[in-house]
C-alpha cells in the first residue's frame, strides 16, 4: 500500500499494511491482526504519514517477527520449530541467489548457515533477537566468503595437506574424507586406508567418540565410511535428503571444531595411520 505524501496512517490502512507485508513473506508463526494490533498501538500518536509511515510499519514488522522466529527456533522438536527454520531457509535461499547463480552453491551456502545458526541457537539466544535477520545473513555472506578463500587456495595449491578447518563444511561439499588428505597424489592412500578393516573401525570408534547424537553418528558412517550420498542414506533411516544434509553439515562443523588434538588424530586415520602420536 503507497500512501499519500500527506496521508496519515491509521488503523485500517496500518492493519492493511501489516496484512500485505506479512502475506508477502509467506509467514505463518504470527495472526496479521493480532500484529497489526500491536504496531498501531506503538505509532498511533506519532503521526506517521505517506511513504515513510509504511516503511516504519514494515520496519516493525519485520522485528516482530523476528523476535517470534528466534524464540520458535529455539522451541524444543515439534510445535513451531519446524515451520521456523523453514522459513528461515527459504528466506535465506533469496538472499543467497544475489551471492551466485549457481543453484548448487546456493544449496550449499543456505544448508552450511542453517546448520551454523542451528548451533549458535541451540547455546544460547542473541543478545538482540530483533536482529536475527542482519545476524542470518552477515552469516550467509560470511559462508560464501569463507567459499572463495577456499577456492582461492586451492588455486594457489599453497599447502600440499587440506587442513581439516580448511574443509567445506557444507551438506553438499563432495566427498570430504577424501579433501582432508588431498591433493590428488595422496588421494589413492587414502582411499586405500579406507577399506582397511583396521582403519575403518577406527574411524567408526572415532565417529561414535565425537559427534553428539546417533543420528549423526549414522550419517557420518554412511557417507563418510560407506561412500553413500544423502540421497541414498535418506530412505535407510526413514528421513529426507535434505534432513540428511543438514544433518551432514552439522556433521563437518563439529569435526572442524575438534581440539587440535583430536584433528591430528582424525587426520592420521584417514592417512592411514593408528591415530596414535
Amino acid at each position: 500500500m503507497n500512501l499519500g505524501e500527506n496521508a496519515l496512517l491509521n488503523e485500517a490502512s496500518c492493519a492493511y499494511v501489516v496484512t500485505q507485508f506479512i502475506l508477502g513473506q509467506r509467514w505463518r508463526l504470527v495472526d496479521h491482526a493480532e500484529m497489526a494490533a500491536r504496531i498501531w498501538a506503538e505509532v498511533r500518536d506519532r503521526g506517521l504519514a505517506g511513504p515513510a509511515a509504511v516503511q516504519t510499519v514494515q520496519q516493525m514488522a519485520l522485528q516482530l517477527y523476528a523476535r517470534l522466529l528466534h524464540d520458535a527456533c529455539r522451541q524444543p522438536a515439534g510445535g513451531q520449530r519446524e515451520r521456523a527454520w523453514l522459513e528461515l531457509g527459504r528466506w535465506l535461499t533469496r538472499h543467497a541467489a544475489r551471492l551466485t547463480d549457481d543453484p548448487a552453491g546456493q544449496d550449499e551456502l543456505v544448508q552450511e548457515t542453517l546448520a551454523s545458526l542451528q548451533n549458535r541457537l541451540a547455546t544460547a539466544p542473541l543478545d538482540a533477537p530483533q536482529t536475527l535477520w542482519a545476524y542470518a545473513l552477515r552469516s550467509l555472506h560470511n559462508r560464501q566468503v569463507d567459499h572463495h578463500r577456499r577456492q582461492a587456495a586451492a588455486k594457489r595449491r599453497q599447502s600440499k595437506v587440506v587442513r581439516l578447518e580448511d574443509t567445506p563444511a557444507g551438506p553438499d561439499s563432495d566427498d570430504w574424507q577424501e579433501k582432508v588428505a588431498a591433493p590428488s597424489d595422496r588421494q589413492a592412500d587414502l582411499e586405500g586406508a579406507l577399506v582397511k578393516k583396521e582403519i575403518r573401525l577406527q574411524l567408526r570408534v572415532f565417529l561414535r567418540a565425537n559427534l553428539p547424537t546417533t543420528l549423526q553418528q549414522r550419517v557420518a558412517e554412511l557417507h563418510f565410511l560407506e561412500g553413500l550420498s544423502p540421497a541414498e542414506i535418506a530412505p535407510l533411516l526413514g528421513k529426507e535428503p535434505h534432513e540428511i544434509r543438514l544433518v551432514k553439515a552439522r556433521v563437518v562443523q563439529t569435526l572442524r571444531n575438534l581440539r587440535p588434538e583430536l584433528q591430528n588424530r582424525l587426520l592420521r586415520l584417514l592417512e592411514g595411520g593408528n591415530g596414535e602420536s
